[in-house]
């Protein structure tokens, strides 16, 4: 039996931890809420806390290795896509809907004249 080195379990675990960040990216993000990423969520969640308590990858180093993933898969930094998606929302919560309860092409006759 081959026992490993602290080195190779660190690097083992960090390599297995990239790949369920990029499996649960892949799936969408939080916003997503499906079964499917909610599941790989707490799969990734459950290996986060199980490298915590090894101690043998400080947290700063997964997070550093998140915020790497996000931005090569979603191509903005988590903060970026927050405050942009936070944009979006406040935008559409703004808008006045009401204007939507006429049927278009009512709208655009008005247009028309």
């Amino acid at each position: 039996m081959q026992l490993r080195t602290e080195n190779q379990l660190k690097t083992k675990l960090l390599e297995r931890f990239e790949v369920l960040v990029r499996e649960l990216y892949a799936t969408g993000d939080a916003r997503s809420n499906t079964e499917e990423w909610r599941k790989r969520d707490d799969h990734l969640s459950g290996f986060i806390d199980a490298i915590a308590v090894s101690e043998l990858i400080d947290m700063h180093v997964l997070q550093e290795t998140i915020d790497r993933i996000h931005l090569e898969v979603f191509g903005e930094s988590r903060l970026e896509r927050r405050r942009r998606l936070q944009k979006l929302q406040q935008s559409a919560e703004e808008m006045n809907w009401k204007q939507l309860d006429t049927p278009a092409f009512e709208r655009n006759k008005s247009r028309k004249k």
